[in-house]
């Protein structure tokens, strides 16, 4: 099986030249073993400095390698593959809420969608979902498929989308309302990862440098070239970005045309995630962030140094959060 090499190198949040930094400690914990220590560097750049992509502006030490993070209503839910139980933060600030719902054993991918958080596990094979309201578990588990491992969900056009690597890998809808799988769909190149919108799924293959885009409506399949190890992908602002681990690059899909463009960015990118106006980038194997600009598709400054190996990302408007699995943190980007 295809893994990217990456290193597991230290990195440190970074000073800015013309920069004033100031840090606050906050404390509290998960009731589950872990630290809960909570750092805060504020920043102020002089009008006139250099540009920058984003400044680390806070930092929370978390438990069990978080692996997942969704930003959503509020709040920053991080998913750790060694909790049964889902962490929520409260945005802006980082501290922790009350309520950690269960999940199962290895959760692995996570989306919010229909009114849930959306959650699937590896451990049972099942999909769990969360009110964003309630805070709670809403019905039974939705079992899934047990022949393989689920490695992606999405949530939008006609349901919940799962990514179940296999051999063959597949894809399955579920539908929010009736709580069952109403779709299943074989990917005969594996699935690495997936995302959804334009009016279909779009599925990374775990053996193909490839996208394959599945028409939601008639399940029609394109795949698209793209570069060396596909690991990550988003959509938006009208296209599809995927994160090449392999030869350090970020491929741009129109999703119209299909026209492709490549972007180069930093060492190892791995997750990638798209807000209204901005890509961000996580580099593995650097530990740095890369911001993109949707309109000149160009790298925006010098990455972002953040802790080690950063995984996944989400982005809520001005700000991205970053899970690091090594140093069990979520850090805050302000861009």
């Amino acid at each position: 099986a295809r893994r990217p090499a990456w290193a597991l190198a230290l990195a440190a949040v970074p000073v800015l030249a013309l920069a004033a930094i100031a840090a606050v400690t906050l404390s509290g914990g998960d009731g589950d073993g872990g630290g809960g220590d909570t750092t805060a560097p504020a920043t102020t750049a002089a009008p006139d400095g250099p540009a920058v992509a984003g400044t680390v502006a806070r930092t929370v030490r978390v438990s069990g390698r978080p692996n997942g993070v969704v930003a959503s209503g509020g709040l920053v839910w991080v998913l750790r593959s060694r909790s049964n139980r889902v962490l929520a933060l409260r945005a802006p600030n980082g501290q922790r809420a009350s309520f950690r719902p269960r999940v199962g054993s290895f959760p692995a991918a996570m989306a919010a969608g229909f009114g849930r958080l959306w959650v699937g596990n590896q451990g049972q094979s099942q999909l769990v979902a969360i009110g964003l309201r309630s805070h709670r578990r809403i019905g039974a588990a939705i079992q899934l498929p047990t022949e393989g491992k689920v490695v992606g969900v999405a949530a939008g056009e006609r349901g919940v989308w799962v990514g179940i690597r296999g051999d063959p890998g597949r894809i399955v809808r579920v539908s929010p309302g009736e709580r069952r799988i109403v779709k299943e769909i074989p990917m005969p190149d594996g699935v690495q990862d997936l995302a959804v919108g334009e009016g279909a799924v779009w599925v990374i293959g775990r053996r193909s440098n490839t996208v394959t885009r599945v028409d939601v409506a008639s399940g029609e399949m394109r795949a698209i070239n793209v570069g060396a190890d596909p690991a990550g992908i988003a959509i938006g602002g009208h296209a599809v970005w995927v994160a090449n681990s392999g030869d350090d690059t970020v491929t741009r899909v129109d999703a119209g045309s299909l026209v492709t463009r490549v972007i180069g960015v930093g060492d190892g990118p791995y997750r990638i995630a798209a807000g209204d106006d901005v890509v961000w980038v996580a580099n593995r194997n650097e530990s740095t962030l890369t911001r993109i600009d949707p309109e000149t598709n160009r790298a925006v400054a010098d990455p972002v140094e953040v802790a080690s190996n950063p995984f996944a990302l989400d982005v809520s408007g001005s700000r991205v959060w970053v899970t690091s699995p090594p140093d069990s943190t979520v850090q805050r980007i302000d861009f």
